[in-house]
């Protein structure tokens, strides 16, 4: 072998171990501060593995803020690559979602997260396979991408899913976590239009005895909490209100602060804005079409306006009048159980 290219080679491989040490580094720290080290097993993966399971990242099926969302198959089983785009600074985020991800993996409703390559200056995430769409590709982009229209008890069955995750993100762990990224365009749907969470990488722990935590604000604009925002306070009942922002979204079928741009030239304030459609007796012009098309049916009716009276509930300006995410699961469930529309 040419020595020039033997010195090559071990430059990279040193480089990639000195990547693998700092990355492995952060996510014990982080693994120490979320479960006192004790997690699942987390698979790790090198750099070359995932470039030929990929064909050297080259299938892109999902293109989202920050990141990136491969089609790939690893020794025979189809797996998804999750690759940030920028990866300066985006390794602490990365490593958040590690953490998270792999502690919410059992859950049924949750993208599977198999394992990592902490070789890669920003670490790349692998996560089982899905049919890669968005909740948002379903309700809001249904012309682009040729789907059919999603009736009202496939949405319903959505927020009842995900209403159980958030709840057990809530209850499950020694500590409370927070999403803090809770809305349509975080929900992928399978080839059955079963939902699954995923992008914990804001995910954030309340600190045992204490009721929130203090952060940098981070998420999308429409779904934090007016208490968020203004001072970084974080609790269970920012998801609440995330959760509320998006079964408003469920119904409308296209995202709140498009609609309320193009209605007042800005996009306003959550609250007051949905209120006065509602007191305007506007509000059902706002459902979705797709849903009225669908025709009329025994209690039909009842269960939109419960739902939207349950979306108010949540996003109450005021956390301690939102109700709790468990209150939120169990309303859901209720009027589910009650749905008699097409599937």
């Amino acid at each position: 072998m040419d020595k020039s290219c033997f010195s090559i080679k071990k430059i990279f491989e040193s480089k990639s171990m000195t990547t693998f040490t700092v990355n492995g580094g952060l996510l014990l720290e982080k693994l120490i501060g979320f479960c006192d080290g004790r997690s699942n097993p987390i698979r790790m993966f090198s750099v070359k593995e995932l470039k030929l399971a990929t064909n050297n990242f080259d299938e892109r099926v999902c293109r989202l803020v920050f990141y990136d969302l491969y089609k790939g198959v690893h020794q025979g089983r189809p797996i998804i690559v999750k690759k940030y785009r920028s990866a300066w600074g985006k390794e602490h985020v990365a490593i958040n979602e590690i953490v998270y991800a792999s502690g919410m993996s059992v859950h049924r409703n949750v993208l599977k997260f198999l394992g990592c390559c902490l070789e890669a200056n920003c670490p790349l995430l692998v996560f089982e396979t899905a049919q890669i769409k968005t909740l948002v590709d379903r309700i809001d982009n249904l012309d682009f991408y040729g789907f059919q229209p999603m009736p009202w008890k496939t949405r319903l069955k959505i927020a009842v899913d995900i209403a159980h995750t958030v709840v057990y993100l809530h209850t499950a762990f020694q500590r409370p976590i927070v999403h803090r990224h809770i809305k349509p365009s975080n929900v992928l749907l399978d080839e059955r239009d079963r939902a699954k969470l995923h992008d914990f990488s804001l995910c954030v722990s309340i600190p045992e005895g204490e009721s929130h935590v203090v952060e940098t604000v981070s998420g999308t604009m429409g779904f934090i909490a007016p208490e968020s925002f203004k001072t970084g306070i974080f609790s269970e009942k920012t998801d609440v209100y995330s959760f509320g922002a998006f079964l408003l979204e469920l119904l409308i079928g296209q995202k709140l602060r498009n609609l309320r741009r193009r209605e007042n030239g800005d996009e306003g304030h959550l609250v007051p804005y949905v209120k006065s459609q509602i007191e305007n007796n506007r509000f059902e012009e706002r459902v979705d079409h797709c849903i009225v098309a669908e025709g009329t049916w025994l209690g039909k009716e009842q269960q939109l306006k419960a739902v939207v009276c349950l979306a108010i509930l949540c996003i109450n300006d005021s956390e301690e009048e939102r109700p709790t995410m468990i209150e939120v699961a169990k309303e859901l469930r209720n009027i589910y159980r009650t749905a008699n529309g097409p599937c």
